[in-house]
């Protein structure tokens, strides 16, 4: 099948409070392509954030049953072209 246009893929961290994730996007027949990866830590047991020292990207993990709410704060451009966001819903999928 075709590649999805985003993919967010989320590991087990050091312990419970940390994750790894890789997010990447790449929006066919634009300029949107980015990726970002880095550790999560949560910060209720629904909502992780991403913040890392030098980096003026901050992004919001917000959990639900099946889905991750991602919502950058602050200036997440150097991760990503210019026309586009990480921001958006991404779905579950069962592991293959």
């Amino acid at each position: 099948g075709k590649k999805p246009d985003q993919l967010l893929s989320i590991r087990d961290g050091k312990d419970p409070q940390h994750y790894q994730f890789f997010l990447s996007i790449n929006k066919a027949g634009s300029s949107c392509k980015g990726e970002l990866k880095g550790e999560m830590v949560m910060s209720a047991p629904n909502k992780g954030l991403f913040s890392q020292n030098g980096d003026a990207c901050q992004v919001v993990f917000q959990f639900s049953k099946n889905s991750v709410q991602v919502t950058e704060q602050g200036s997440c451009g150097n991760h990503r072209g210019m026309k586009c966001s990480f921001n958006d819903l991404y779905t579950r999928r069962k592991a293959n």
